[in-house]
Order: structure tokens, then sequence, then C-alpha cells
């Protein structure tokens, strides 16, 4: 049977600047010979082809380079056969391309090495940096092309195939193959691997018919999106390119032409959940919490004594062996990486319940998953053994593995609080005695929940001043939910964009069953945003109530949420209808991911990058209009409205950009109502984002309006400089956004941190006035923070006194773990914050 995925094609975008120039070529004729010092240079002059020695080498190879950068080297012939001197030739030999050292050698230290002869072959460098032999100069057959073999760079249209690695150099100075690999594996199931030497050194997850579990990461992080900006910026070409350095970093790269640099946008492995095996077996990574590792669920660490030492790589063994003879069960366990494919077995046709009871069955299994999600999900799946190299991600993962445990632990867990898991762990029960029981008590629970649905929805009937949407009128304007139309995934569910019948585009926030919002929440958001009028918040058209089901229908946004385009990368899909032995191929064109199936025609253009467009409507003029815009709809949730209006949850995601930029606050499943004196309230179940909740809030529990007036300085501070707050990364800072933003203005340098993409359009003094009210928004303490009226008022005068900000809350990282209820999980979670110094 062939492989699921036999080609990986990475593409990345290039538009280069055209000059001409009289005296260069990029063809080699059949009898032409090309000799050290001479070079063929694409019809773009992007790309140039000849002899060089690498670094402080004094050995020739042929290679290609990047024209601006002539040290940058993405293709070498010879890597492993060096030419001494400078007598080195490329010449064709009977129809074959080849490299001689020296006009009278006839052992060629490389060659095309093809195998039908030529009637008039020509070799040329393509303005993408290919270099082809052809079968007659002008649109003759190509029969050999560089991109087939990769060296150690990927480049627009490079293909790594099953049979043919990226290879990183030696050394800078020596392009003989290196220690470190790159490579698809498939053995049944496919995956891509990082080698070092034989050891693995990072792993994605299996194939799943949809991704490949962790890629994402690295390719497609919406952190990184600037770096698939297509076409120029400023009139000069902007190049880009992913390399396996000799030390074992698999990077994206892009050309800074005001440095004349290279700049890394990301690479892998980038944190110590990247590396193969961190955790040790049966261990699990979450880049997340402190400490990062942990056990799964029902295992113990092997060595409690190098755990302790934060040495995890004995792993963990199980607390209680498998008992077998059907007395075992499973849990479920979502939002990670599938284990290694060590020692497996997979089918393709087996049905869910069919892997369970197989993995039952088999006294050998210790966990089984549905191996193609896509297509509503089909196939089997099933490890034995240990379960090497797991990790959680934040996303809503769309596989969950079943981990085979013994029936005391599974009611061990059930028992337990749950409070130091970050899994979502579904009990699922096997057979006899456990199930009797269970499905009694299952019974009573559910005719419970009905009844009190029946009356909890009445009353949402009687209470919400709203038009009720029929759910059939719903599931066809979004065709049936299609996951081609999701655009986004909001706390409690995902979000649809669809069309009713009338030609009205809207937004449907359905809400996910296990996502913890019920009846309160759903009625809370529905009370509050029925009830507000204004310009900067999202207007609810109407609501859906279809038995469990429960919909929010929003006026749609066209131009999505802030974060798209202050950071880039709108999201949307990647797959739809097609098994996973059809993709082969993805491709960048004018600014477009298109991710081809192997064997159709069809075309699934599933993703639109920060394109130059976009990133022009979002100049000064536009970010400031926007920041007032928050400040004016937050006045009036805390002060101009009927009731005083604590949002919690106020980020970028959560404003939404109309046609005309405008923005608008949305997403008040959190938010809280205060009665008419009341200044601030305390809650067991802090909700909302890391990274925006106030030091009160996140460690006490205290939220009033200057909980949301933190929520918008960080909100402030990451339009002004184009930066999350979360995840700010600076190897030269301890500090996060925030204290990298203070520390800059103590020195008197705080333009330094303003996004360079509005630099020529913006207004300095309104610039640094952001800064500062941003500063002053995110102080430690919430009595030294302005009110939302001051702030309006600091924002919008020429005039007005700005008080001198202190030191920001969450000025630098300390770890400090916190165990509290959430809404939406079954678990307690742990949270690493950061505190004030």
């Amino acid at each position: 049977m062939e492989p699921l995925l036999t080609t990986l094609s990475v593409f990345l975008c290039f538009f280069m600047s055209i000059s001409s120039s009289s005296s260069t070529t990029d063809t080699l004729l059949a009898n032409q010979s090309l000799t050290d010092g001479q070079t063929l240079t694409s019809s773009d002059h992007t790309f140039e082809l000849g002899f060089f020695s690498p670094g402080k080498s004094k050995n020739r190879y042929l290679g290609i380079w990047f024209k601006n950068s002539n040290s940058t080297v993405v293709w070498v012939a010879n890597r492993a056969n060096p030419i001494s001197g400078s007598s080195g030739a490329l010449t064709f030999q009977s129809g074959n391309l080849i490299l001689l050292n020296g006009s009278k050698s006839k052992t060629p230290v490389w060659s095309s090495n093809l195998t039908s002869k030529l009637q008039n072959p020509a070799a040329q460098l393509l303005w993408s940096g290919n270099f082809v032999i052809k079968d007659g100069i002008s649109g003759g057959l190509i029969v050999w092309k560089s991109f087939d073999y990769p060296v150690d760079t990927l480049l627009v249209g490079v293909n790594i195939t099953r049979h043919k690695d990226l290879v990183s150099w030696k050394s800078t100075n020596d392009p003989s193959p290196g220690q470190y690999s790159f490579s698809i594996e498939a053995h049944g199931m496919t995956q891509l691997v990082l080698r070092n030497a034989s050891a693995k050194w990072f792993r994605t997850g299996p194939w799943n018919g949809l991704e490949f579990p962790g890629l994402d990461y690295f390719l497609f992080n919406p952190s990184f999106a600037p770096s698939f900006r297509s076409g120029t910026e400023g009139g000069e070409s902007v190049y880009r390119r992913i390399v396996l350095s000799p030390t074992g970093w698999l990077q994206r790269l892009t050309w800074n032409n005001q440095s004349s640099e290279w700049d890394v946008l990301n690479s892998v492995p980038q944190q110590d959940c990247d590396k193969y095996g961190f955790c040790g077996a049966n261990g699990v990574c979450y880049a997340g919490k402190t400490p990062v590792c942990e056990c799964l669920a029902g295992f113990v660490p092997k060595n409690w004594q190098e755990w302790g030492r934060m040495d995890w790589r004995g792993g963990c063994v199980r607390r209680t062996e498998l008992e077998n003879g059907g007395r075992d069960g499973f849990l479920a366990i979502q939002k990670l990486k599938m284990p290694d494919v060590l020692d497996y077995w997979t089918s393709s046709n087996m049905s869910l319940d069919g892997c369970r009871k197989e993995c039952l069955r088999n006294g050998s299994c210790v966990a089984y998953a549905i191996s193609d999600i896509s297509e509503g999900g089909k196939g089997c799946i099933m490890w034995f053994g240990d379960l090497m190299d797991i990790r959680l991600f934040d996303n809503d993962g769309l596989q969950q593995l079943y981990l085979k445990l013994a029936s005391s632990d599974i009611e061990a867990h059930s028992r337990s609080s749950k409070k130091n898991t970050p899994v979502v762990a579904i009990v699922v029960p096997s057979v006899g005695v456990l199930m009797a029981i269970l499905g009694i008590i299952g019974w009573y629970i559910i005719r419970s929940a009905r009844k009190k649905t029946e009356g909890d929805g009445n009353a949402e009937d009687d209470d919400l001043d709203l038009p009720l949407y029929d759910w059939t009128t719903i599931a066809t304007a979004t065709s049936n939910f299609s996951f081609m139309n999701k655009i986004g995934e909001g706390g409690f569910g995902p979000v649809y964009r669809g069309k009713l019948v009338d030609g009205q585009e809207i937004a449907v926030k359905r809400l996910s069953m296990d996502s913890g919002q019920g009846i309160t929440e759903f009625k809370n958001e529905v009370s509050l945003i029925s009830k507000l009028q204004h310009r900067n918040l999202v207007r609810l058209l109407g609501c859906c109530i279809h038995g469990h089901e429960k919909l929010l229908i929003y006026e749609y946004m066209p131009n999505e949420s802030l974060d798209y385009f202050i950071y880039g990368l709108s999201l949307s899909t990647v797959f739809n209808d097609h098994k996973a032995s059809d993709l082969v191929v993805g491709t960048w064109k004018h600014g477009l991911l298109t991710l081809r199936l192997q064997g159709l025609r069809e075309e699934h253009s599933n993703m639109q990058p920060q394109d130059k467009e976009r990133s022009n409507l979002l100049d000064w003029q536009k970010r400031f209009d926007i920041i007032m815009g928050v400040a004016r709809g937050l006045l009036y949730l805390h002060q101009d409205s009927r009731l005083r209006i604590i949002h919690r949850d106020l980020k970028t995601s959560n404003i939404l950009l109309d046609e005309e930029l405008n923005p608008k606050i949305s997403d008040f499943g959190m938010a809280r109502i205060f009665a008419g004196d009341q200044m601030e309230a305390n809650t067991k179940r802090v909700v909302g984002t890391y990274g925006y909740m106030s030091p009160e809030y996140a460690l006490e529990g205290f939220f009033s309006t200057k909980s949301d007036i933190f929520s918008f300085g960080v909100v402030v501070l990451e339009i002004v400089s184009g930066r999350k707050n979360r995840g700010f990364g600076n190897s030269d800072e301890e500090h996060n956004l925030l204290g990298n933003a203070w520390t800059l203005w103590q020195e008197g340098k705080a333009m330094e941190i303003m996004d360079i993409a509005f630099e020529e359009s913006c207004i300095p003094s309104e610039v640094l006035k952001c800064i500062q009210v941003g500063l002053l928004c995110v102080q430690q303490l919430s009595k030294d923070r302005p009110s939302m009226s001051s702030v309006v008022s600091m924002l919008s005068s020429e005039t007005v006194s700005l008080p001198q900000p202190i030191l920001p809350g969450y000025f630098t990282e300390i770890n400090i773990d916190i165990v509290r209820e959430e809404s939406h999980s079954e678990n307690g979670v742990t949270v690493t914050l950061l505190g004030g110094r």
C-alpha cells in the first residue's frame, strides 16, 4: 500500500525586483563550459550560480546563492566532493551535465546522472533559484532540476521526498553533509522528523487527515505571520527561505533590506517541549505550565528524586497494572500531539468503536485513536508499549487519544479534584458492574438535566427580548456549520460565517456543549448585549435555542478581529473533504497559500496571510482611531450605559473591525453587571486571558472597572508595538512587553517600541501619549490606574497634563502557581503568572 504522503513541498513567497544587464546570462548550452570565475545569473538578477569557497575554506564548490548576499548559498552540487583549486568546470558530456576538477580530468566530481540521451541539452538558472536541464533551449522539456535534490535550504518549489532529506551543512565553512536531517518518515503512519544523527530531535504528530500536529506552530503561528507578506515593501523585494542550520535549528528567515541581514522569524526546536521525548516515556510536556512535565493520568514518575530535580528523562510508569479481561477502561485526552509511532498497529477502515473493542481485546494495547479525522473521522491506530513525545497545546485539538487504564485508576481519577492536570479526561467505561452503576447514575443525571434544561429553556424564551432564529435557517446559512465557514474560536465555542436567504451576512457563535457556558452564561451574554447600544460594541441580531444547542447570531465583521491586523495571519481552515493520501503540495502564489491535492485538479485556497494592502490600511491614524473607539466603548460600559458592566476579557481578538475598520468590542460571555454604587467584586472563578488579566484579578479574584482598564492598557501597547504581551520575545531582555515599554520609557527611548509598519504615517506626540496612557493603565495597583473617563480625556485632549506612570504589573517573569476552578474544564488549572518585583 502506498504511504499516505510521499512528498512534502514547502513553498515560501518571493517577488523579486527586475533589472536588466546585457553582460549576464542564465543559460549554459551544450557546447559551452562554465569555469571558475564565471557565473549564470537568473533573469531577474536574484540568484547566481558559480564557484565559491564558504567561510574560511579554500575548497571550491559549485553552488547557487542569493546575489544580494553571496554568503547565502541555497544549493551545492558537489557538497561532498570539493575541488581543491580554481580549475573546476561545468560542462555537458553525452547529454549529462558534469562537474570536472580540471580540464584534463575524466572523472567528474558531480553529475546530473541522466539516463536518457538528450538531443539538444541546455542548462538554465530560473528566477526561482531552480537550476534545470532542458532538452531544447526554448520551451524544451525539463528533464532534471536542482529543486529535486535539496541540500539544506527550502525555496519556492523545493521538494522533500521520502528518499531525499534536507541535510544540514557540517559547519559554516563546510557544506558537506552534517549531523542534522529533516525528513518524511512514512511507515504506515506519516510524520515529519528532525534528527540529530540517528536520534530524533524534533517531531510532528502523525498525519491525521487534516494536518501534521505541531507543524503549524512553526509554519503558521500567527505570532510570526508577517513573514508571509508577499510582494514588495517600499519598492524593495522581500526574500524568504527555510534552512536547516549546522547547529540543528530549522529556521524561517526573511531578508532585512535596511540592515542587509537575514532576520530569523521562527525556529524549531524553540521550546523544551519541542525537543523529542523531553518528558520521557509516558510523560506529557505543556509549555504553558511550570514545571513543563507531568505524567499521564494513571502514571507516576519512575524516579521521584530525578523528577524533583526537574530531570524528566526517566519518564513515568503505571500506578496500577492493567487487569485485562474486559475490566479496563479509557480516558480521552484532548489538545495534544499524538505519541510517536514506535510500536503500533493501524487500520484505515475500522470505526472508533471497533478500535476501542480491539484495544480492549488486545492485552498489549495501551492507547488508541482515530487515525484520520477528516470526513467525520475513520480509521484506527493502536499503540503498544511506552508512549513517547506527547505534547499538549493551548488550542483545541481535533484528535483525541484514548488511554487505557485499570478500572481502579479510572475510579480514582473520577473521584479526584483533578487539580494538577491540564488535560480534559473523559471516562470511557468498559463493561460489567462499573458500567451498570455508572449507567444508573447517568440516567438520573440526564433526567435531572433535561428537566432543568426544559425549565431554563422556557425561562430563556421569556427573558430574551430578541429575535429567535430557526435552527434550520442558521444551519443552512452556515452550510451546516461547515469547517470551511469557520472563522474563529472563542472561549466558549467556534464562530462561523453565514449568509441568510435575504443575503445578509452573519457571524454565528455556536456554544460548545462541553465548553462550560450553560444557561447562565448564555442568558448573560444575550441579556447584556441586547441592552447595549453603542457604535463601538458589536450588535447582536438574535439567538437560537435547539435542544442543547445554543447559538448567538451577530452582525458579521468583514475585517475580522484586530489581532489579525496587528499580528498578521488569518487562519480559517486546512482541508475539508479529501483523504489524507490526497495531500502532496502547498504553493504560494500572489500572496495566497493554496494546498493542492494529488491526482485532482481541484484546489482549496484556505489561508490568506497579511498582505501589503491590509497592512497599509492600518496606518497610525487608523490605529489611533481604533484606540479611541475601544476607549469610548469601555467608557460606555463602565459609566454611560444603563448598567455598569465589567467585560473581564478585553483583548485584541475580541475587538472586531467593520468595513471601515471601526472597532467593536465583542464576546460578553465573561462580563459582569455591577449595581449603581458597586465598585468591585470577588470571584473564585477567574476567567479571562493570560497576558491581559490584571494582577489583583489573576491572583486574588478581585475585579472592577480597573481590571478592564489594565486590559485596555495592554491592548494599547500591543497596537502601538505590533507585538503581543504574552509571547513577547527578546533574547536580551528578561521583560515582557509591559516591562520593555516601561524600561524604554524610563530611558527616554519609548519610540523604539513603535511598530515600524506605520513609521512614515505616525505623529510622534500622539504615539508617545498612547504609550504613556497605556503604561498608566497597566500600573501594578488598581488605585493608581485612571478611570476610563480620564483615559478618554487624556487621549482626546492636547492640553491635559498626563501623570508619569510608575512600575507596571507583571514587570518581569516569576513563576507563581495558582489553582482555580474553571467553568469550561473539569480540571483545575495551574496558571503561571507574571508578578511585579
